[in-house]
């Protein structure tokens, strides 16, 4: 298929999308009706993608090439990114954020190269080209939801419709392709426009679900959506039931933002798919709570917890008195929480989006500093290599070419940590206690620090 038809397909050309839209109040109002056809050339093709990327995108459109990167993913890539690409260990695959870039051609390479010091292996040395493009093909199809999203701020006195008359203050992107106000810095009145495409890998039927408390437009391809002008805001909830094809599409939202009692979800719900969330705020969607839990092994879980770095991992062992959050690029300790129950996860499950995983019970220690070693001299972290799983997790560090070991002890009454240098230091490190109380066995504290001088090879341990 050349690029003339893989656009045909994609409907670049020749999309054609109807709406059925079901007024729930007077309010609301579209300019769409039953069987009105988005026009073709609505439909927009990233100016970024490559060759490369199509011919990826090409093959994500092929549910031979699918079924095998599925039986693939599910060798290779569940057991750290999650049975539904939700994440676990490695990141979410669904959300719209991407560490390395999220273009076809980026999946690509980051699968074939790997990055050894995240844990992740090179597939090109275990994997043909066309296995790897498979796998691609098989995320490709799961990636449904808003791209290349930016917002616009403006000042928001007089309304939403004379708001988006008035000149921008403010921009930029919005990396986790998600609805918020994160970018709000005053409780004044504002219009946000919230402006990308929105992107369906396959032919789908799907509902758009809204909840919003201020004046609202949303428009897709050019055309309003829904509308909410009435000058006062009100809680509304709409589903109006799509029809469309694979592709690109413009998207817009315009919101009248009031200040921290401001909310906006939105959800599409394709027929016999899972939901898509496109807003960081799901308060709204009932989800029932579930806890990761611990089996025979020990457990490293990532997911996003709020405030809290995107390397953290909680860490727990089967049989385990205590839990532990780190920051693993950091080699740090961020809280300790002891009980039966490990991470909530609930917000998450529904892959796109979704509120922070939480801890299973409230911590008995938390260090907003964070607990960790350090090279004060070059002001630089250790070295992150990778972690084990067995019995108990130890996290892997160099630092001038010694090894050094981080044991997290969550066994026991006591929680711990134990550091072990496999040999002396080239040149000292810093244990940086922050405002933590923990006890230090192996080095003396000093105004919050320990001091590890070259030469130093004993072990370390820490205790609460």
């Amino acid at each position: 298929m050349n690029n003339e038809r893989l656009s045909q397909s994609f409907g670049w050309n020749s999309m054609k999308c109807w709406f059925l839209v079901i007024p729930i109040a007077s309010l609301f109002v579209s300019s769409l009706a039953a069987g009105i056809a988005i026009p073709n050339e609505e439909a927009v093709q990233p100016d970024y993608l490559t060759s490369e990327d199509l011919e990826l995108i090409e093959k994500s459109l092929n549910k031979k090439n699918l079924k095998e990167g599925k039986a693939l993913y599910g060798q290779a890539c569940f057991a750290c990114h999650g049975h539904k690409l939700e994440g676990a260990t490695g990141p979410n695959l669904v959300d719209g954020e991407w560490l390395h870039g999220g273009r076809p051609s980026n999946l690509y390479q980051s699968i074939s190269k790997g990055f050894s010091e995240k844990g992740m292996m090179a597939f090109d040395t275990m994997y043909s080209s066309k296995q790897r493009e498979n796998l691609v093909a098989y995320l490709l199809s799961k990636s449904s939801g808003l791209k290349d999203l930016e917002f616009e701020l403006r000042p928001g006195a007089e309304g939403l419709e004379s708001g988006l008359s008035q000149e921008m203050y403010k921009t930029g992107p919005m990396p986790q392709q998600l609805l918020h106000f994160d970018m709000m810095e005053s409780e004044e009145p504002a219009v946000i426009s919230f402006i990308g495409k929105i992107f369906f890998s396959s032919k789908v039927n799907f509902g758009l679900l809204v909840t919003a408390n201020s004046d609202l437009r949303i428009t897709m391809a050019n055309d309003i959506l829904m509308e909410n002008l009435n000058g006062e805001g009100t809680d509304f909830t709409d589903q109006t039931r799509r029809s469309c094809g694979a592709g690109w599409f413009p998207f817009r939202i315009d919101y009248l933002y009031r200040g921290k009692s401001s909310k906006i979800t939105a959800t599409v719900s394709p027929r016999k798919l899972d939901k898509l969330e496109l807003s960081l705020d799901t308060k709204k969607l009932k989800t029932p709570k579930f806890y990761e839990s611990i089996d025979e092994m020990a457990r490293v879980v990532r997911f996003h917890f709020k405030d809290l770095p995107p390397m953290s991992l909680a860490v727990g062992v089967p049989g385990g008195k205590h839990y532990a959050m780190l920051d693993a690029e950091l080699g740090g300790l961020l809280s300790v929480w002891k009980g039966e129950k490990f991470v909530e996860t609930s917000g998450q499950r529904n892959k796109r989006a979704g509120n922070p995983a939480i801890l299973g019970n409230k911590p008995v220690f938390s260090s907003e500093e964070g607990v960790y070693l350090w090279d004060a001299k070059n002001d630089t972290p250790l070295e992150y290599i990778a972690y084990d799983v067995d019995e108990q997790v130890v996290f892997h560090y160099e630092h001038k070419g010694v090894g050094i070991s981080i044991t997290p002890q969550l066994k026991g009454k006591t929680f711990g940590m134990a550091f072990e240098f496999k040999d002396p230091l080239k040149s000292p490190l810093v244990l940086k206690l922050g405002e933590s109380k923990l006890k230090v066995n192996g080095g003396t504290v000093k105004d919050g620090l320990v001091h590890l001088p070259q030469g130093h090879s004993n072990s370390l341990s820490l205790s609460l």
